[in-house]
């Protein structure tokens, strides 16, 4: 059974939802492409993207593990898109500028308008596809 089989027998997640906004993603797959794509768009250091690709490297060569009393499916590492993220905006001035879809979704998460407003006040790490939005307390994670 694929992992997309063994999901789908599953039947629908009923405490998910999606938020459609215009978005960049990459093709689905892992390679070293996919390394220098995400590292060049990160805008990393070369030291990264070297580690990155060594991490790489050495994980093709891994094997997964064999969990006794588990019947799961092989995970498909090529079914999977590994970069995606809204497409850029301008700074916006004011809830107004959002998307409605984000705003909508933050309401459903139950962030209050306040939060919306300054997201580091938020409790939570908001994430949209593989972009971090906001850190909850990010002066005292900071300091620690």
């Amino acid at each position: 059974m694929t992992t997309k089989e063994f999901l789908e027998s599953r039947g629908e997640y009923p405490y998910g939802f999606t938020t459609d906004i215009e978005h960049d993603s990459f093709d689905k797959g892992l390679n070293e492409e996919v390394i220098r794509r995400l590292s060049a768009l990160k805008e990393e250091p070369p030291f990264m993207l070297e580690f990155r690709l060594k991490a790489f490297a050495r994980w093709k060569e891994m094997e997964p593990p064999r969990w006794p009393n588990l019947a799961l499916p092989e995970i498909d590492f090529q079914d999977i898109r590994y970069f995606s993220a809204p497409k850029s905006k301008p700074n916006l001035e004011s809830l107004d500028e959002v998307d409605p879809a984000i705003l909508d979704t933050l309401r459903r998460l139950g962030i209050p308008v306040d939060e919306q407003k300054a997201l580091m006040n938020v409790a939570v790490d908001v994430v949209f596809d593989s972009v971090s939005l906001g850190v909850a307390f990010r002066e005292k994670l900071d300091a620690a």
